[in-house]
């Protein structure tokens, strides 16, 4: 899979008249209110949903009141990409599923950082988020996915190197659905027969950072949702994203946003709600 991002923005979107564009557009309402319409279909913008739009599609957008989207917009570089995405659906409800959210978090994230590198780490995340749409959407078998082509610089991959692209993405995958559990830099070298050093390059080189930090700044971005959406206890949700105690979370929390779990929750919980509700 080759694309290319051309724009990104995470944003109180604004209305538009319907118009045709040359390439792909992702509009993702995390706070909605308003419409979208695609191919002379109009839809209530619902938060938690995806709307796909495609090349030359008819689409446009009458916003509501403080409606917020990440929107991306990007090439497919090669014509088995285009034929794959062909398939996706115009509306795509993700309002339950976290991976997928944090997905498109983290494209707007890359695309919007400005480091060093953040082209190719924006590319990365968007193919992953589109590979998981295509295989949860598309693809019966995830198996067939397996044929496509990781490729994050086309000019210059050998294959060995876009081997290693896939194998990147079946341990982000691996990451995600075992948060909870104990994962070593061990654990994860073995799982795709690499040695630890050379990992901890070439997943550096792929995602932007080195795997652990990865895994860490992933279960962080869980724990933080679980806390806002949630009434779960500080003690579940440290287990539940792998910490190894709930001092050690929340000494690690702290840290990191300059606040304590529980006064994280007190802050944002209440906007989280009233963001629900408009």
């Amino acid at each position: 899979m080759r694309v290319h991002t051309l724009w990104v923005a995470d944003h109180v979107a604004f209305s538009t008249v319907v118009h045709v564009h040359d390439y792909y557009q992702i509009l993702y309402c995390q706070k909605a209110g308003g419409t979208v319409e695609i191919d002379g279909v109009v839809y209530e913008a619902e938060p938690g949903t995806m709307y796909f739009m495609r090349p030359m599609q008819p689409h446009g957008m009458r916003r509501g009141n403080n409606m917020r989207a990440i929107e991306i917009k990007f090439l497919a570089e090669d014509a088995e990409t285009a034929e794959q995405l062909a398939h996706l659906p115009s509306v795509v409800p993700l309002p339950d599923d976290h991976s997928f959210r944090r997905c498109i978090k983290e494209v707007a994230n890359e695309g919007l950082s400005h480091a060093l590198f953040c082209n190719e780490t924006t590319n990365a995340a968007l193919q992953l988020l589109l590979c998981r749409l295509l295989r949860k959407y598309v693809h019966d078998d995830g198996e067939a996915l397996l044929t496509l082509n990781f490729d994050f610089t086309p000019d210059n991959t050998t294959a060995a190197s876009r081997n290693s692209d896939v194998e990147f993405i079946r341990l982000v995958d691996y990451m995600e659905r075992h948060l909870a559990d104990k994962i070593t830099l061990e654990t994860l070298a073995s799982l795709i027969h690499f040695n630890e050093s050379y990992l901890i390059e070439r997943f550096k080189d792929a995602m932007g950072v080195p795997p652990m930090k990865y895994l860490n700044e992933m279960r962080m971005e869980r724990a933080k949702e679980l806390l806002v959406t949630t009434e779960k206890s500080i003690t579940d949700i440290a287990r539940e994203t792998g910490f190894q105690s709930i001092h050690y979370f929340c000494r690690t929390f702290r840290k990191k946003e300059n606040m304590t779990p529980q006064a994280y929750r007190s802050r944002y919980a209440e906007v989280v709600a009233a963001d629900q509700l408009v």
